[in-house]
Protein backbone atom coordinates (compact mmCIF):
# COMPACT_ATOMS: atom_id res chain seq x y z
CA UNK A 1 0.00 0.00 0.00
CA UNK A 2 1.32 3.41 -1.00
CA UNK A 3 0.29 6.88 0.11
CA UNK A 4 1.11 10.41 -1.01
CA UNK A 5 1.11 13.47 1.20
CA UNK A 6 1.90 17.15 1.16
CA UNK A 7 0.97 20.67 2.18
CA UNK A 8 -0.18 23.82 0.45
CA UNK A 9 -1.65 27.19 1.39
CA UNK A 10 -5.14 28.52 0.68
CA UNK A 11 -6.63 31.94 1.43
CA UNK A 12 -9.95 30.81 2.92
CA UNK A 13 -12.25 27.87 3.62
CA UNK A 14 -15.02 28.87 1.22
CA UNK A 15 -16.77 26.16 -0.78
CA UNK A 16 -15.25 27.34 -4.06
CA UNK A 17 -11.73 27.28 -2.60
CA UNK A 18 -12.22 23.81 -1.12
CA UNK A 19 -13.42 22.48 -4.49
CA UNK A 20 -10.20 23.72 -6.02
CA UNK A 21 -8.24 22.07 -3.19
CA UNK A 22 -9.95 18.70 -3.73
CA UNK A 23 -9.22 19.01 -7.43
CA UNK A 24 -5.54 19.73 -6.77
CA UNK A 25 -5.22 16.76 -4.40
CA UNK A 26 -7.02 14.54 -6.92
CA UNK A 27 -4.55 15.59 -9.63
CA UNK A 28 -1.61 14.80 -7.34
CA UNK A 29 -3.07 11.36 -6.57
CA UNK A 30 -3.74 10.52 -10.21
CA UNK A 31 -0.30 11.74 -11.23
CA UNK A 32 1.37 9.31 -8.79
CA UNK A 33 -1.04 6.36 -8.98
CA UNK A 34 -0.95 3.40 -11.35
CA UNK A 35 -4.08 4.30 -13.32
CA UNK A 36 -3.96 1.13 -15.39
CA UNK A 37 -4.41 -0.95 -12.26
CA UNK A 38 -6.44 1.65 -10.32
CA UNK A 39 -8.34 3.71 -12.95
CA UNK A 40 -10.67 5.37 -10.40
CA UNK A 41 -7.90 6.57 -8.10
CA UNK A 42 -8.32 10.19 -7.08
CA UNK A 43 -12.10 10.31 -7.44
CA UNK A 44 -12.80 9.95 -3.72
CA UNK A 45 -10.60 12.42 -1.84
CA UNK A 46 -10.87 12.40 1.96
CA UNK A 47 -12.70 15.27 3.61
CA UNK A 48 -10.75 18.31 4.78
CA UNK A 49 -11.45 19.11 8.43
CA UNK A 50 -10.38 22.19 10.43
CA UNK A 51 -7.30 21.40 12.52
CA UNK A 52 -7.91 22.47 16.14
CA UNK A 53 -10.90 24.56 15.15
CA UNK A 54 -10.75 28.11 16.50
CA UNK A 55 -6.97 28.12 16.93
CA UNK A 56 -4.84 30.36 14.73
CA UNK A 57 -1.14 29.53 14.69
CA UNK A 58 1.36 32.38 14.85
CA UNK A 59 2.98 31.48 11.51
CA UNK A 60 3.00 29.01 8.63
CA UNK A 61 6.03 27.31 10.19
CA UNK A 62 4.20 26.74 13.49
CA UNK A 63 1.12 25.43 11.67
CA UNK A 64 3.28 23.03 9.65
CA UNK A 65 5.05 21.86 12.82
CA UNK A 66 1.70 21.20 14.51
CA UNK A 67 0.43 19.16 11.55
CA UNK A 68 3.65 17.17 11.48
CA UNK A 69 3.63 16.45 15.22
CA UNK A 70 -0.01 15.29 15.05
CA UNK A 71 0.38 13.45 11.75
CA UNK A 72 -0.48 10.04 13.18
CA UNK A 73 -3.80 11.33 14.56
CA UNK A 74 -5.24 12.47 11.21
CA UNK A 75 -3.23 11.03 8.33
CA UNK A 76 -5.01 8.30 6.32
CA UNK A 77 -8.26 9.16 8.15
CA UNK A 78 -9.01 12.65 6.83
CA UNK A 79 -7.19 15.74 5.55
CA UNK A 80 -6.74 18.91 7.61
CA UNK A 81 -6.53 22.69 7.33
CA UNK A 82 -4.71 24.69 10.02
CA UNK A 83 -5.31 28.43 10.30
CA UNK A 84 -2.25 30.69 10.67
CA UNK A 85 -1.29 34.34 10.58
CA UNK A 86 0.49 35.15 7.34
CA UNK A 87 3.55 36.91 8.72
CA UNK A 88 4.92 37.33 5.19
CA UNK A 89 2.29 40.06 4.76
CA UNK A 90 3.56 42.06 7.75
CA UNK A 91 4.57 45.65 7.08
CA UNK A 92 8.34 46.02 6.98
CA UNK A 93 9.06 48.56 9.70
CA UNK A 94 12.42 50.28 10.03
CA UNK A 95 13.35 47.93 12.87
CA UNK A 96 12.38 44.82 10.88
CA UNK A 97 14.37 46.07 7.91
CA UNK A 98 17.43 46.53 10.13
CA UNK A 99 17.01 43.03 11.57
CA UNK A 100 16.71 41.53 8.09
CA UNK A 101 19.87 43.31 6.97
CA UNK A 102 21.72 41.99 10.02
CA UNK A 103 20.35 38.50 9.33
CA UNK A 104 21.54 38.61 5.72
CA UNK A 105 25.02 39.70 6.84
CA UNK A 106 25.14 36.93 9.44
CA UNK A 107 24.18 34.34 6.81
CA UNK A 108 26.96 35.64 4.57
CA UNK A 109 29.49 35.52 7.41
CA UNK A 110 28.50 31.92 8.16
CA UNK A 111 28.71 30.85 4.51
CA UNK A 112 32.12 32.48 4.07
CA UNK A 113 33.43 30.97 7.32
CA UNK A 114 32.15 27.47 6.51
CA UNK A 115 33.65 27.61 3.03
CA UNK A 116 36.98 28.92 4.29
CA UNK A 117 37.27 26.17 6.92
CA UNK A 118 36.00 23.27 4.84
CA UNK A 119 38.47 20.37 4.88
CA UNK A 120 38.42 20.27 1.09
CA UNK A 121 40.02 23.71 1.02
CA UNK A 122 43.02 22.68 3.12
CA UNK A 123 46.38 22.78 1.33
CA UNK A 124 47.41 19.31 2.48
CA UNK A 125 46.12 16.39 0.40
CA UNK A 126 46.03 14.04 3.39
CA UNK A 127 44.14 14.87 6.59
CA UNK A 128 44.63 12.93 9.83
CA UNK A 129 41.53 12.12 11.85
CA UNK A 130 42.16 13.04 15.51
CA UNK A 131 39.91 10.21 16.69
CA UNK A 132 40.85 7.11 14.66
CA UNK A 133 44.16 8.57 13.43
CA UNK A 134 43.49 7.50 9.85
CA UNK A 135 45.15 9.52 7.09
CA UNK A 136 42.47 10.40 4.56
CA UNK A 137 42.72 11.90 1.10
CA UNK A 138 40.58 15.03 1.34
CA UNK A 139 38.74 14.19 -1.90
CA UNK A 140 37.00 11.38 0.00
CA UNK A 141 35.82 13.65 2.82
CA UNK A 142 32.18 14.76 2.76
CA UNK A 143 30.68 17.38 5.11
CA UNK A 144 33.96 17.48 7.09
CA UNK A 145 33.32 13.99 8.50
CA UNK A 146 35.85 11.18 8.71
CA UNK A 147 34.56 8.50 6.29
CA UNK A 148 35.75 5.76 8.64
CA UNK A 149 34.66 6.78 12.14
CA UNK A 150 32.33 9.72 11.27
CA UNK A 151 34.24 12.08 13.57
CA UNK A 152 33.97 15.80 12.81
CA UNK A 153 37.34 16.78 11.37
CA UNK A 154 36.96 20.47 12.08
CA UNK A 155 38.81 22.02 15.00
CA UNK A 156 36.99 22.83 18.24
CA UNK A 157 37.35 26.53 17.47
CA UNK A 158 35.77 26.17 14.03
CA UNK A 159 32.88 24.10 15.41
CA UNK A 160 32.20 26.61 18.20
CA UNK A 161 32.45 29.62 15.86
CA UNK A 162 30.10 27.99 13.36
CA UNK A 163 27.63 27.30 16.16
CA UNK A 164 27.87 30.90 17.31
CA UNK A 165 26.97 32.16 13.84
CA UNK A 166 24.05 29.71 13.71
CA UNK A 167 22.84 30.86 17.12
CA UNK A 168 22.99 34.49 16.00
CA UNK A 169 20.98 33.63 12.88
CA UNK A 170 18.35 31.86 14.95
CA UNK A 171 18.16 34.75 17.42
CA UNK A 172 17.69 37.31 14.63
CA UNK A 173 15.09 35.11 12.93
CA UNK A 174 13.18 34.85 16.21
CA UNK A 175 13.35 38.64 16.68
CA UNK A 176 11.94 39.22 13.19
CA UNK A 177 9.18 36.72 13.89
CA UNK A 178 8.26 38.47 17.15
CA UNK A 179 8.27 41.87 15.45
CA UNK A 180 5.92 40.51 12.76
CA UNK A 181 3.60 39.15 15.45
CA UNK A 182 3.21 42.63 16.91
CA UNK A 183 1.09 43.27 13.82
CA UNK A 184 -0.89 40.06 14.31
CA UNK A 185 -4.28 41.72 14.51
CA UNK A 186 -3.68 43.29 11.10
CA UNK A 187 -2.27 40.17 9.44
CA UNK A 188 -4.43 38.07 7.08
CA UNK A 189 -5.33 34.54 8.17
CA UNK A 190 -4.42 31.78 5.72
CA UNK A 191 -4.88 28.02 5.92
CA UNK A 192 -2.26 25.32 5.60
CA UNK A 193 -3.81 22.19 4.11
CA UNK A 194 -2.18 18.89 4.98
CA UNK A 195 -3.20 15.79 3.06
CA UNK A 196 -2.41 12.09 2.89
CA UNK A 197 -4.09 10.01 0.19
CA UNK A 198 -3.95 6.39 -0.91
CA UNK A 199 -2.44 5.84 -4.38
CA UNK A 200 -2.51 2.05 -4.63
Amino acid sequence: MSWIGGEFIINDMKEKTLKEVYSSISSAVRHNADLEEFPYMGTDIMKIKPFHKGKIYDSQEEASKALSESYASWAKEYNVAAAFYDTSAAKETKHIKTLKERLEKEHQKLNDYVKKNDCKNFKAKLITCPKCESKINKKYILRNMCPLCKHDLRSKTVIETTQRYQNNIQKLSDEIHQENLKQKEKLPVRYLVGYCEYIG
